[in-house]
C-alpha cells in the first residue's frame, strides 16, 4: 500500500464549521444537529439556488479544502452512504400522492449529483467517483482515492475525498439504527516518499458493530489527535489507518 498525507482538510456540521470549533469537537464529541446551510457564495447564483443541504455542504468542504490549487485539475471521490435521500423522500412522496414529479428535483437526487455539480463549478472534466458502501463508505472512498493516487505515479497530482450525508428524514428516522447529524468532510490526499499514513485491510472481528457515528467524523478526531493508529472494526473486516513516522505527518487546514 502507498503512503499518502493528507495535504489539506476542511468540515463542516450545522453550528461545527472552523478548524477550532473541530478542534473542540474532537476533544469533547457531541450530537450532530440535523439543521442549517453553509454559505456557498462562491457558486453561481442559479447553481446555488438549485442545490441541496447535501450538495451545498459537500460543495463547501471541496472549496475551502483545495484552496490555492488549480480545482480544475484535481480529480476526485465523492461518497455518500445515502446521498440526496430528502430530496429522493420528497419525490417518493409525491408518487404516493399521484402528484407530477419535478424534472428538476430528479436530477439533483441520482447518487452522482455532487460529483457532477462539483465538475461543473470547478471545469474540470478529469476523472471522478462517486459511491456508496453502507458504513463502510468513507473507506471505501478513501481507498478509491488512494487507487487514482497509485495511478498517478510519483508525480500525479493530489485527489480530493469529499465525504458526507444529511441526516435521516424524520418520516423514516425511526427505521434507521443511525444517529447521524449532517456533515461534510473534505480530504486533499497526496502521495509521499516518506511518512505519512498507510492504510491496510485486515480481518474483522466477527462481533456485531456497535458504533454507529460517522466514519469520516471518527477519521477526522484520529487525525487531530496524533495517536499513531485508527482501527475501524466491522465483522467481515478492519480498516486500520497508521502513521508511519508518528505525528505530523500532515498539515491543518487554515481557517
Amino acid at each position: 500500500m502507498i503512503a499518502i498525507e493528507v495535504q489539506a482538510w476542511a468540515a463542516w456540521s450545522p453550528g461545527i464549521e472552523t478548524e477550532a470549533d473541530w478542534q473542540g469537537w474532537s476533544a469533547a464529541p457531541c450530537r450532530l444537529k440535523r439543521d442549517g446551510n453553509p454559505d456557498v457564495g462562491f457558486l453561481p447564483a442559479l447553481m446555488r439556488r438549485r442545490c441541496d443541504q447535501l450538495s451545498r455542504m459537500m460543495l463547501d468542504v471541496a472549496h475551502r479544502s483545495t484552496e490555492g490549487l488549480d480545482v480544475s485539475a484535481v480529480k476526485s471521490v465523492f461518497a455518500s452512504q445515502r446521498g440526496s435521500l430528502t430530496v429522493m423522500m420528497s419525490m417518493l412522496e409525491k408518487l404516493v400522492d399521484e402528484k407530477p414529479l419535478s424534472p428538476n428535483k430528479f436530477s439533483h437526487s441520482v447518487h452522482s449529483t455532487q460529483a457532477g455539480l462539483f465538475s461543473i463549478w470547478a471545469k474540470n472534466a478529469l476523472a471522478h467517483s462517486a459511491l456508496a458502501a453502507g458504513r463502510q463508505t468513507f473507506a471505501h472512498g478513501f481507498l478509491e482515492a488512494i487507487s487514482l493516487l497509485h495511478d498517478g505515479g510519483d508525480d500525479g497530482g493530489p485527489v480530493l475525498l469529499v465525504t458526507g450525508d444529511e441526516a435521516i428524514p424524520e418520516t423514516i428516522v425511526d427505521h434507521s439504527v443511525s444517529v447521524d447529524g449532517a456533515y461534510a468532510v473534505a480530504l486533499v490526499l497526496k502521495r509521499v516518499r516518506e511518512g505519512g499514513i498507510e492504510l491496510r485491510i485486515e480481518e474483522g472481528d466477527g462481533g456485531i458493530e456497535l458504533d454507529h457515528s460517522p466514519e469520516a467524523l471518527r477519521f477526522l478526531r484520529w487525525l487531530l489527535s496524533g495517536d499513531r493508529q485508527l482501527r475501524l472494526p466491522y465483522p467481515k473486516r478492519t480498516w486500520v489507518w497508521e502513521r508511519i513516522q508518528g505525528e505530523g505527518s500532515f498539515r491543518k487546514e487554515n481557517s
